[in-house]
């Protein structure tokens, strides 16, 4: 997972978040433990597509987390204690104006 860490002065997800930020990136999407491969590879997929269509990166990740989880319910895919390992790892952090 790449948002987890042990803290240490200049080490873990502090440290790993600073410097991207430093290396200037706007938006960054981390997980807080480690994720499923198959949903997470249709999460991401629909992200990227709706963060190049509209280019608003926070809200595409907002959308495809509600798609995502309607979809699921829907199709009754998940179980109320899949719901947590399934939606909640994923943070985006946001560097920037919303306009």
């Amino acid at each position: 997972s790449t948002g987890s860490g042990l803290v240490r002065a200049g080490e873990g997800v502090l440290g790993l978040r600073r410097a991207f930020a430093q290396a200037g990136t706007q938006n960054l999407l981390i997980t807080l433990w480690p994720v499923r491969d198959e949903p997470t590879a249709k999460f991401m997929k629909a992200f990227y597509a709706e963060a190049l269509r509209t280019g608003d990166a926070p809200r595409a990740f907002a959308k495809t987390q509600r798609d995502t989880l309607k979809s699921a319910r829907e199709k009754e895919e998940l179980f109320s204690e899949q719901i947590i390992d399934y939606f909640a790892p994923f943070v985006l952090t946001f560097r920037g104006s919303l306009n």
